[in-house]
C-alpha cells in the first residue's frame, strides 16, 4: 500500500473496473494497439513484456518493444479538484478548515455548556474542532499526494516510450504536489521500476540488444531510486519470473522462463556493477543458486551479445573495427577466454563463406571450366588469415585474433566435405602452377597457408602437392620430348634437373617417374612376348633421355622380360629327367634372345625357377614313410640337377666363363695331386720312424698313456679323415669330367651354381645330407625269395652322388666333414657300448677299438673322448645308485670330480653342502685329531664350488656345537678311568680347536681335572704337535703344560698307570 492508500496492484493494471467486466471481444477492441518502440542506440525493434488484467505477460511479434504502461488511471472527483489546487492552496484550505472547525466547536460547546462551564466548554470545543479540522486537512493533503503517482503513471502512458522519461519530468510532478515520490510513494515507484524492468528484459530465447542496462539505469535515475531501493525490485522480478516457470504448462515455457531469469541476472549485474551486485543482489542465497550457475548466466548472455555484435558489424581485418570490438567486449564484460571462442568461430565463418564459394565454383557443371572465382575465393581466404595473423597480439585488439583452421568444425565434419576440401586444394595448386609456370616460394607459402586453414594433415597435403607436381612435370616432360628440346640438349640430366627445379619436385620422385615411364614403354613392347631390334633401339633412346641408370634398367628388364623367360624355363624344367631334351634347351635359348635379357639376369631367373623344383624333391622326400625311400627321392633330385639343370646352366655361360672354370678345375686337381703325394711321402717317413723304435700304446689303449704334443694331434687330425668322406671325395674326383649314364653316350656332369643354401636352414640341409650318407653306408634292402631280406652294398657311384648332393645343398667342406665325423663318432659310440658292457676295458677290447677307430678314420682324440665319456657315464650311474641307497659320500663325489665330471650332474648344490657338512662333522668326531684345516676349509670347497666363507661358517658352527660336549665327555671318561676314550675325546676337542682357532678355549671349574686330562694325554701321545693342539684346546699356559709333560714323561703321573693296571686286570 502507498502512504496515500492506493493499492500497488492497481498500479500494474490501471484500467477501470468496468472495462474488466467487458467481454473479451470488447476489451480487445477498447485496448490500445501494441506499440513498437526503438530503444536508444539501436535500429532493431525489441520484444518487450506487458501485462494484462490477469498479470500474464503479453508479448508482441518478435522484435517489438511494447509500452508496459498502456492504460491511463482515472482520478476521483476530489483528487481531480485537489490536483488543480496549488500546494499553498492546500495548506490555506487546511488552515481554514482548522479555524472553521475550531470556531464552530467553540461556539457550539459554549452554547450547550452550563454558564459556569462556558469558558471551558468553548476551549474544549475549539480544540476538538481544530483537531477535526486538522484531520480533514491531512486527509485532503494525502488525497492530493495520491494523485501525484497517478499523474506520473499517466505521464508514462502518454509518452508511449517510457525509456524517454527524464528526471526533470518526475521532478515537475513532485514540485507540483510538493512531495518526494521516492519518500512518500516508495513502493509505488518500485512497482513502476519493476514493470519497466520486465518490459525491457526480452523473454525466452529472444536476444538482448546490449543497451538494456542503460535503459534501466536511466529509468532508475529518472525515478530517483537509489541502488539500495532498486536492488530488491530486481529480486522481486526474478521471483515473478521463476513463479511463471513453476506455473509453466510445457517444457518450452519452462525453458523460456529460465532463459529470461538468466538474462535478468546478467542485465542486473551490468546495472549495478560487479562489486555492488555482489552484495545487493544475493541470487545464490535467495534462489538457492550456486556461484557457477550465476557465472554461467552472465557468461552465456555476454557471449551471445558479443556474437550478435560480430554478426551485425561483420568481422574484417580492420584494426579500427577490431578496437571497437574490444571496447564492446569490455562493455558487455565478456572474459578473454570466452571472447577467443567467439572470435575464432567468427573467423571460421568468414573462411567458410569463402570456401563455400570455391566449392560451388568447382562443382558447377559447365562445358568450359572456369576456376577463376574459386581461385579468387581461396586467395581472399588466405589473405584474410594472413591479415588476422599480422594483427595478433596488437594493443587494444581482442584476444583470439589470428590465423585459424577449419579442422574440427561442424562445417568441416559434414559428409563429403573432406573430399571437397581436397579438391579445392588440388585445383588451387594446379591453377596457380599452370598460370605462374613455376612453383615459386610465394606459391609454396600460399599452399602452406591454405593447407592450414583447410585443416588438412601434412601427409595428405603433401600427397596432393606431389600429385600436382607430378602431373605438371609430366606435361613439361612431354612437351620437351615432343618438341625435340630434350634430344637436342647437350646435357639431358641438366635439362631434366631444371624441369624438376621448376616445379620444386623431389629428385627421387622424378627418378621414380622416369622408371615408371620406361617400365610402361617396355610393357607395351612385351605384349607380343618379344622385342624387335627397332623397339630395343627405342628403349635405349628412352633410357638416355630419361637418364635411367643401367642397374634400374636391368632390374626392370629382369622383372618384365624375366616373367616371360621364367615361364619358358619352368615349362622346360617341368619335363623332368625322363623327358628333358635338346629341344627344351633350344626353347630356353630362343626365349632369352627374344626378350633381349642379359645373361646375368637369365642366370638369376633360372636359379629361382630351378630351386622351386629342387624344393619339390625335398618336400616329397620328407613325406616318405621310411629313410630309404626318402634317400631315393634325394637321389632323383641329384639326377635332376645333373641331367637337367647342369646343361641349362652351361648354356648360359660364355666361352670365357667356361675357360675360367676349366682353369680353376685344373688348378684344383693339381693341388689335390700335390697334397696326395705329400701325404704319401709323410706316411712313408712315419712308417720308417715306427720301425726304428718300439711302438707304445697311448690313451685309453695303454696302461700308462703318454702325453701327445699339439703338433702330433694336428697331424693326426689332418691324416685321419673319416673313411666315408675320403670315399666320397675320391668318387667325385673320378667323375669330375662327367660320366656316361646310358649306352648312347650321354655324359652327365654335376653343377654347383644352383644350390638350396638360400631356401633351407643349415640344420635341414645337414639332415638331408646325413640321411643320404647313412643310405650310402648301410646299403639297400632287397627282398629275396621266401621272404629273405638281403642288403646290397653301395658302389662308388652312390658316394659320388653324395658328394654332388653336398654341392647341391650348398654345404661347405667344414659342414660335410662334421657330418661324416658325427656319423663315424656315433657308430664308434655304439661299438664302445658293446665292448664296455661289462664295465671294464681290457687290453684286448682296447686293441679291437683301436682297429675299429683306424678303419672308420676317426681321430684318436675323438675316440678317447668317446671312451672317457662312456666311463664317466658308468661312474655317474654308480654314484646315482649310491645316492639312492644313501651311501653317497664326499670322497666319492671328489672321485667323480677327479674323473672330469661335474658333480652337479649327480647331486644339486644343497646336497653337496649337506655332504660337506657330514664330512666336517665326521672329521670332528673321528677321534684321531687329524683335522686338515687347509684341505677341508679351502681346497675341498673350491673343488665342489662351495663358497669358502660359507664353508668356514659351517665348520665353526659344528665346532662350537661339539666343543663343550666333547670336553664333558673327556672329563667323564677320565673319571671312569677310560683311558682310550679319554684320549679320543681330547683328539676331537683338538679338531674342534683347529676348525675354529679364533674361538676361546672351553672353561672348566676343576683345574685339577684339566691337568689330569693333559697329563694322561701326554702319557699316551708322544707327538709334540698333538700335545700342543690339546694344550691350546684346554687353555693351558706353556709353564703349566711343561710341568705336566715332565711329570708324565718321568712316570710320576699315577692315574694313567692305575688305569692300565685295571684294564689289564679286567
Amino acid at each position: 500500500m502507498c502512504r496515500t492508500g492506493t493499492p500497488v496492484a492497481a498500479l500494474r493494471d490501471s484500467r477501470p473496473r468496468a472495462m474488466a467486466r467487458m467481454s473479451p471481444i470488447r476489451r480487445a477492441l477498447n485496448q490500445k494497439p501494441l506499440q513498437t518502440v526503438f530503444l536508444k542506440g539501436t535500429q532493431k525493434p525489441r520484444t518487450a513484456i506487458a501485462r494484462n488484467a490477469s498479470g500474464k505477460p503479453v508479448c508482441s511479434a518478435e522484435g517489438a518493444f511494447q509500452n508496459p504502461f498502456r492504460y491511463p488511471r482515472q482520478m476521483d472527483g476530489l483528487q481531480s479538484v485537489l490536483s488543480q489546487v496549488p500546494t499553498i492552496g492546500v495548506y490555506v484550505v487546511g488552515a481554514a478548515a482548522v479555524a472553521a472547525f475550531g470556531l464552530t466547536g467553540s461556539v457550539g460547546a459554549g452554547t450547550i455548556a452550563p454558564e459556569s462551564m462556558k469558558t471551558l466548554g468553548k476551549t474544549v470545543g475549539g480544540l476538538v474542532g481544530a483537531a477535526l479540522g486538522g484531520y480533514v486537512a491531512m486527509q485532503l493533503k494525502e488525497r492530493r499526494e495520491s494523485a501525484a503517482i497517478i499523474e506520473l503513471s499517466n505521464v508514462l502512458v502518454e509518452m508511449n516510450n517510457p525509456s524517454l522519461l527524464t528526471r526533470e519530468m518526475v521532478a515537475a510532478v513532485e514540485a507540483k504536489y510538493g512531495i518526494e515520490l521516492c519518500v512518500s510513494c516508495l513502493e509505488e515507484m518500485k512497482s513502476l521500476y519493476g514493470t519497466f524492468i520486465e518490459a525491457v528484459i526480452p523473454p525466452g530465447a529472444a536476444n538482448l540488444s546490449g543497451n538494456e542496462h542503460l535503459l534501466i539505469q536511466n529509468f532508475k535515475q529518472a525515478l530517483g531510486l537509489t541502488d539500495e531501493d532498486a536492488a530488491p525490485v530486481h529480486i522481486d522480478v526474478g521471483r515473478r519470473v521463476l513463479r511463471g516457470r513453476l506455473e509453466a504448462g510445457s517444457r518450452g515455457e519452462d525453458f523460456e522462463a529460465r532463459k529470461t531469469f538468466q538474462k535478468l541476472i546478467y542485465v542486473s549485474s551490468l546495472v549495478f556493477g560487479e562489486r555492488k551486485a555482489a552484495f545487493l543482489l544475493p541470487w545464490t542465497r535467495v534462489f538457492g543458486l550456486t556461484d557457477a550457475q550465476v557465472q554461467v548466466a552472465r557468461r552465456d548472455n555476454a557471449k551471445k551479445l558479443f556474437e550478435n555484435q560480430l554478426n551485425t558489424i561483420g568481422l574484417k581485418s580492420d584494426a579500427a573495427l577490431l578496437r571497437s570490438l574490444r571496447e564492446y567486449q569490455a562493455q558487455v564484460r565478456l572474459a578473454d577466454e570466452e571472447a577467443v571462442e567467439v572470435i575464432v568461430g567468427a573467423e571460421q565463418k568468414v573462411l567458410e563463406g569463402f570456401l563455400d564459394t570455391a566449392i560451388e565454383c568447382i562443382k558447377r557443371r559447365t562445358r568450359g571450366k572456369d576456376y577463376g572465382p574459386a581461385i579468387a575465393a581461396c586467395k581472399e581466404a588466405i589473405e584474410f588469415n594472413k591479415n588476422m595473423e599480422s594483427l595478433k597480439g596488437a594493443e587494444e585488439i581482442p584476444s583470439g585474433i589470428g590465423a585459424v583452421s577449419l579442422a574440427g568444425t561442424p562445417w568441416e565434419a559434414q559428409e563429403g566435405r573432406s573430399k571437397d576440401l581436397r579438391e579445392v586444394f588440388r585445383v588451387y595448386l594446379e591453377e596457380r602452377l599452370s598460370r605462374d609456370g613455376v612453383f615459386s616460394d610465394t606459391l609454396a607459402s600460399d599452399a602452406k597457408d591454405l593447407r592450414f586453414l583447410l585443416g588438412m594433415g601434412p601427409k595428405e597435403a603433401e600427397s596432393i602437392e606431389n600429385d600436382v607436381k607430378e602431373k605438371t612435370y609430366k606435361n613439361l616432360l612431354r612437351e620437351a620430348v615432343t618438341s625435340g628440346a630434350l634430344d637436342a640438349a647437350a646435357s639431358k640430366a641438366e635439362m631434366l634437373g631444371e624441369l624438376v627445379e621448376k616445379v620444386q619436385w623431389d629428385g627421387e620422385a622424378a627418378l621414380a617417374l622416369h622408371e615408371s615411364l620406361y617400365r610402361q614403354k617396355l610393357s607395351s613392347f612385351l605384349e607380343k612376348s618379344h622385342i624387335t631390334d627397332e623397339e630395343d633401339a627405342e628403349l635405349t633412346r628412352l633410357q638416355k633421355l630419361l637418364c635411367v641408370p643401367n642397374e634400374v634398367r636391368n632390374s626392370i628388364h629382369k622383372e618384365l622380360c624375366g616373367e616371360i623367360f621364367g615361364k619358358t624355363v619352368s615349362n622346360a624344367l617341368a619335363a623332368g629327367v625322363d623327358r628333358f631334351s635338346f629341344d627344351d634347351r633350344e626353347d630356353i635359348k630362343r626365349s632369352l634372345q627374344a626378350v633381349k635379357l642379359s645373361r646375368e639376369a637369365a642366370k638369376e631367373i633360372v636359379d629361382d625357377v630351378a630351386r622351386k623344383y629342387l624344393l619339390k624333391y625335398i618336400s616329397t622326400s620328407r613325406s616318405q614313410k621310411d629313410r630309404i625311400s626318402a634317400a631315393k627321392e634325394v637321389k632323383k633330385m641329384v639326377f635332376f640337377s645333373n641331367l637337367v639343370l647342369a646343361p641349362v646352366v652351361d648354356d648360359l655361360k660364355t666361352e670365357e666363363e667356361r675357360k675360367k672354370e676349366a682353369e680353376a678345375a685344373a688348378q684344383q686337381k693339381e693341388f689335390e695331386e700335390i697334397m696326395a703325394k705329400a701325404k704319401a711321402e709323410a706316411a712313408k717317413e712315419e712308417s720308417k720312424e715306427g720301425e726304428a723304435k718300439e711302438e707304445e700304446p697311448k690313451g685309453f689303449f695303454d696302461s700308462s698313456p703318454t702325453m701327445e704334443t699339439k703338433e702330433d694331434k694336428e697331424k693326426e687330425e689332418e691324416s685321419s679323415a673319416p673313411k666315408s668322406l675320403e670315399k666320397a671325395e675320391s668318387a667325385a674326383a673320378a667323375r669330375a669330367d662327367g660320366e656316361k649314364v646310358d649306352e648312347a653316350g650321354t655324359v652327365m656332369k654335376s653343377q654347383k651354381d644352383i644350390t638350396l643354401a638360400k631356401d633351407m636352414d643349415l640344420q635341414d640341409r645337414v639332415d638331408v645330407y646325413r640321411n643320404y650318407l647313412m643310405y650310402c653306408m648301410t646299403g639297400d634292402v632287397i627282398q629275396g625269395p621266401m621272404g629273405v631280406q638281403m642288403v646290397a652294398e653301395r658302389d662308388e657311384s652312390e658316394f659320388a652322388r653324395l658328394s654332388q648332393l653336398g654341392d647341391l645343398l650348398g654345404l661347405t667342406q667344414m659342414d660335410v666333414m662334421k657330418v661324416h665325423q658325427d656319423l663315424a663318432e656315433q657308430a664308434f659310440k655304439g661299438q664302445v657300448e658293446q665292448y664296455m658292457a661289462g664295465g671294464v676295458l681290457t687290453p684286448e677290447k682296447a686293441e679291437a677299438l683301436e682297429q675299429l677307430r683306424e678303419k672308420m678314420g676317426l681321430p684318436k682324440e675323438t675316440a678317447d673322448k668317446v671312451i672317457k665319456g662312456f666311463q664317466n657315464k658308468k661312474l655317474i650311474s654308480s654314484m646315482q645308485a649310491a645316492k639312492a641307497q644313501g651311501n653317497l659320500t664326499l670322497d666319492r663325489i671328489l672321485e667323480l670330480k677327479d674323473a672330469g665330471v661335474d658333480p652337479t650332474s649327480v647331486v644339486n648344490s644343497d646336497m653337496l653342502q649337506q655332504l660337506y657338512r657330514q664330512e666336517i662333522s665326521s672329521k670332528l668326531g673321528d677321534g684321531t685329531g687329524s683335522f686338515d684345516a687347509e684341505k677341508l676349509l679351502n681346497e675341498v670347497p673350491k673343488e665342489l664350488g662351495i663358497d669358502s666363507e660359507k664353508a668356514a661358517s659351517v665348520a665353526k658352527s659344528l665346532a662350537a656345537d661339539k666343543r663343550r660336549t666333547t670336553l664333558v665327555q673327556a672329563v667323564s671318561f677320565l673319571r671312569q678311568k677310560k683311558t682310550k676314550d679319554t684320549v679320543e675325546s681330547l683328539n676331537n676337542l683338538m679338531s674342534c680347536r683347529l676348525a675354529d682357532p679364533d674361538s676361546p678355549p672351553e672353561k672348566w671349574n676343576e683345574a685339577e681335572e684339566i691337568a689330569d686330562l693333559y697329563s694322561l694325554y701326554c702319557v699316551k701321545e708322544k707327538d709334540e704337535t698333538k700335545r700342543a693342539g690339546v694344550q691350546s684346546a684346554l687353555g693351558l699356559s706353556d709353564d703349566e703344560a711343561n710341568n705336566l709333560k715332565s711329570m708324565a714323561d718321568s712316570g710320576e703321573f699315577k692315574l694313567g698307570q692305575d688305569a692300565e693296571e685295571e684294564q689289564a686286570f679286567f
